[in-house]
């Protein structure tokens, strides 16, 4: 996923969806969660501007600061209740929620 050269990277492990964003950077990587917060700490060495973006709708903890989280948006545990979903099957619905609202993410990248 890119949007006007401004996503540094995009960080997958299984479930879990983050990207780091960055204005002064235009490369993208696939990586872990582990590099999320080296990339993370690189980008505050190198006083590089960097927001990190959680798009996993289950995600509780984070080793590092988040800018945009998709929780704002939606959570499994709030879909897996109000419809009887189990959790594979509310991060579907939480993942299909989030396709067909992509210009809420837009907005929160634009506003960051």
């Amino acid at each position: 996923v890119s949007t006007q050269s401004t996503w540094e990277a995009v960080v997958s492990t299984q479930s879990t969806w983050e990207a780091v964003v960055s204005t002064q950077s235009t490369w993208e990587a696939v990586v872990s969660t582990q590099s999320t917060w080296d990339v993370y700490e690189h980008c505050k060495a190198s006083r590089r501007r960097c927001n990190v973006v959680n798009l996993d709708p289950a995600a509780e903890v984070f080793g590092y600061p988040v800018a945009i989280d998709i929780r704002e948006l939606i959570t499994v545990d709030d879909v897996a209740e109000e419809l009887q979903l189990g959790p594979n099957g509310a991060l579907v619905f939480c993942m299909e929620h989030l396709a067909e609202n992509f210009d809420w993410l837009e907005e929160q990248i634009d506003d960051s």
